[in-house]
């Protein structure tokens, strides 16, 4: 089944549902049939890297020039091309080997022009002719180096995590799935904040595939039922973090989804309202501004419940009389789109 996100007023599909997007590393190299390199991958011709943080810090600051050129497996130990580093250049040789020439030298007798037994004989280079044929393998093809039959194809090289070497990914509205990572938590968490915070036990650390991806937030939370529920997230520690995104008509200026019961479901006035227990799934489309920090992004899956500075006691996963346990879950998926 396909899977889309909203994304600009318009529906976006970012896997087909059968896995998503290539799982080729960046610096995989592969021949390519077209003259024009696809979406997420350069042609080897020995161009920068300048642009490419994934590529740079892998394989340094120009990529291979591999036009014209074959490729051979690295000898790595195996004594066979020995002397080689990994990713240099060779140039065209033969084995080496020896020709010899075999004549007919009469000893010397009374006709002149005769040599003496052992003398030694020199040969101008016109004395070498081009090849002819044998007369069974057709007419020697020669050229100016030593090559094997060949086709001749484009090496491209993969510089992000984005796309397959099929070369859709972005060309044609369709993103792409890198990965997915998920918390699920079914312990009961107490919350009386004024404003949203984090849910202990329901975030997700991700270290992004690609600096230009977005990562889709979601939340799946059950809590009592009080007077009016915020829910959001944030990114950062438990302690220390930074609240994402939001509306401003709430009693949570950082509230993506908002809950609100109007009636006092069990007669129990504030800070009642517990004797229900509901699911809020909410998201959040969070965009990178820039390389994910050493050991990746934290996400929180955050809650509380207030009213124009009341506070009310938010029960998460059971309905605070500890007989409705319940499971919690925060999802975060990073897609290209």
């Amino acid at each position: 089944m396909p899977i889309k996100v909203r994304e600009g007023g318009a529906w976006v599909q970012v896997s087909d549902g059968g896995g998503g997007g290539s799982s080729d590393p960046v610096g995989t190299i592969v021949t390519w049939a077209t003259s024009t390199a696809p979406t997420g991958w350069l042609e080897c011709n020995g161009q920068s890297t300048s642009g490419y943080a994934e590529l740079a810090a892998l394989i340094g600051s120009n990529v291979p020039d591999l036009r014209g050129e074959f490729v051979r497996g690295w000898d790595n130990g195996a004594g066979i091309d020995t002397g080689r580093t990994l990713g240099s250049s060779q140039t065209d040789a033969f084995q080496g080997h020896r020709h010899s020439i075999r004549a007919s030298v009469p000893a010397n007798t009374t006709n002149a022009g005769a040599m003496d037994a052992g003398t030694s004989l020199e040969f101008t280079s016109d004395l070498v002719t081009d090849p002819t044929t044998d007369g069974t393998n057709g007419t020697p093809r020669t050229s100016s180096e030593t090559r094997p039959r060949n086709v001749a194809l484009m090496y491209i090289i993969k510089h992000t995590a984005t796309s397959g070497s099929g070369g859709s990914g972005g060309a044609n509205g369709t993103g792409k799935l890198l990965q997915v990572q998920h918390t699920e938590s079914n312990a009961v968490v107490n919350i009386s904040q004024q404003d949203i915070v984090p849910i202990v036990g329901l975030s997700v650390n991700i270290t992004p595939l690609s600096s230009s991806s977005k990562l889709l937030l979601e939340a799946n939370v059950s809590s009592n039922v009080t007077y009016v529920t915020s829910f959001g997230f944030a990114l950062g520690t438990a302690s220390v973090f930074t609240r994402l995104g939001g509306n401003t008509n709430t009693n949570s200026s950082n509230a993506i989804a908002t809950r609100f019961v109007s009636t006092n479901v069990s007669n129990i006035g504030p800070p009642g309202y517990q004797a229900n227990q509901e699911t809020v799934t909410y998201r959040y489309l969070y965009s990178q501004t820039e390389v994910a920090p050493v050991g990746g992004l934290t996400f929180h899956a955050c809650a509380c419940s207030s009213w124009f500075g009341s506070l009310y006691n938010l029960t998460i996963n059971d309905r605070n009389t500890n007989d409705m346990r319940s499971t919690s879950s925060i999802t975060v998926t990073e897609i290209v789109l």
